[in-house]
């Protein structure tokens, strides 16, 4: 697995520029029930596989290794993250999509009947999805799919019920924009002229 010192940044899946929402996963069995369901990260790190594991595991012996979380085709792998504005430089950056968690297993070939679990491992390039502030959402969901799938409960990778103790709105630059301008902008201004039109049949 390589893990790269860059940062990840998307502005169209961002509120402050330095974190990331993401609801599109991959097709892996740890992620494959999230589809649609928001985490948030904190300036994530790439983390990827490395060039003889991008593909299948050929040999007996090698891991395989598949991507969990992709950013999109808009993000990068931002090198200097504390410039001010952040800007893609493609000289230096690289664009994305980039994978910043996988799935590592290694097991006995499959022709063999033996009754001996894989090893297994996920790396995901952030730790703070999983601290007390940001634990919650899809954020929990991700964690205890991920650990079901190391404990080989492939039964409860689904996503589980939970209490209703609090309810909060996850939206990025993109969309609270659109909320100011429709709440502040367009509603005043479709009240202003239903207003005009009833003062104006009344006067004729």
């Amino acid at each position: 697995v390589d893990i790269s010192n860059e940062v990840i940044m998307d502005p169209s899946r961002t509120l402050s520029g330095l974190d990331l929402f993401v609801s599109r996963y991959t097709d892996h069995p740890v992620v494959r029930h999230l589809d649609g369901i928001t985490s948030v990260f904190y300036m994530p790190r790439p983390v990827e596989p490395t060039a003889e594991h991008r593909e299948t595991a050929a040999a007996d012996d090698r891991p395989l290794v598949q991507p969990l979380i992709n950013s999109s085709t808009n993000s990068w792998a931002e090198v200097d993250p504390d410039l001010k504005p952040v800007t893609y430089d493609p000289e230096r950056d690289r664009i994305g999509p980039v994978s910043f968690g996988v799935a590592v297993e290694r097991g006995p070939r499959q022709q063999l009947n033996v009754g001996i679990r894989p090893t297994r491992m996920v790396v995901i390039g952030d730790t703070d999805f999983v601290s007390n502030g940001g634990v919650g959402g899809g954020n929990i969901d991700l964690f205890m799919s991920s650990l079901n799938w190391l404990l080989d409960r492939e039964q409860l990778l689904a996503i589980a019920p939970k209490p209703v103790e609090q309810t909060r709105l996850i939206m990025d630059r993109r969309q609270l924009s659109l909320l100011f301008w429709l709440t502040v902008v367009a509603m005043p201004i479709l009240a202003a002229l239903g207003g005009m039109m009833v003062l104006i049949r009344r006067r004729g």
